[in-house]
């Protein structure tokens, strides 16, 4: 039930020559941005992906791939645009492609860690997915003093997104801490959110171990030309 309260379906549905790109599924829960979209070959006859029983699901192979690679739509460029304005791909972020019973299809489901990336979205927000035809990296146009790349006139898939779910977000400080012999950890911020809890957990070696470590193997890996890594 929580899920449904702030997942939003059918966001965009484009043609793009033998291709068709849709937005199936988004949602915000306050610190991620999850999306799933998909992307069909209108010519295909044969589902994608090989069907796995022991997950349940199609995985994808090599071949599939260069199949949606020639369709000449999809993923371009590790930016996404939030009302107009970019934001890097966030550390943490990550996804999942498997195919469906439908001919042609891959589905892509992804979580975007906005909040590594200071991000914080409420109402209504365009976001804007680098998904359509491919366009060339040359084509972009980079603002380096302010860290921003314009928004492309071309190769996007665009759909508005009701993000207002701040007010349902529970955070916590607790510093729970824990000393161990060699060791420390802290439970240090605490978020609820209507899909999904984070923990942020705060952990260290005693100084006196590390040392000791460090004294029987060296400070790190060191490349032929003598720098520690």
């Amino acid at each position: 039930e929580n899920a449904e309260s702030i997942t939003h379906y059918n966001l965009a549905d484009e043609i793009i020559g033998d291709a068709e790109v849709k937005v199936t599924e988004a949602a915000y829960d306050g610190l991620s941005l999850f999306i799933s979209y998909s992307i069909r070959d209108l010519n295909a006859t044969e589902p994608m992906g090989d069907y796995d029983e022991q997950c349940d699901m199609r995985l994808l192979t090599d071949e599939d791939y260069q199949a949606i690679y020639a369709l000449g739509v999809g993923w371009w460029v590790d930016h996404i645009w939030i009302d107009g304005k970019s934001v890097d791909m966030p550390g943490m972020s990550g996804g999942n492609d498997v195919g469906t019973d439908t001919p042609g299809e891959i589905l892509y489901s992804m979580q975007y860690r906005l909040d590594q990336e200071d991000v914080y979205l409420d109402g209504d927000v365009q976001i804007s997915l680098p998904i359509g035809e491919c366009q060339s990296l040359d084509s972009l146009v980079i603002d380096r003093e302010n860290d921003q790349v314009a928004l492309p006139d071309k190769g996007m898939v665009t759909f508005t997104l009701d993000c207002s779910t701040r007010d349902r977000i529970t955070e916590l400080t607790p510093n729970a801490e824990t000393v161990g012999e060699r060791w420390s950890a802290k439970v240090s911020d605490v978020v609820f959110t209507p899909i999904q809890t984070y923990v942020t957990l705060d952990w260290s070696v005693d100084a006196g171990v590390m040392q000791a470590y460090i004294d029987e193997n060296g400070e790190g890996y060191a490349d032929e030309d003598g720098n520690i890594y």
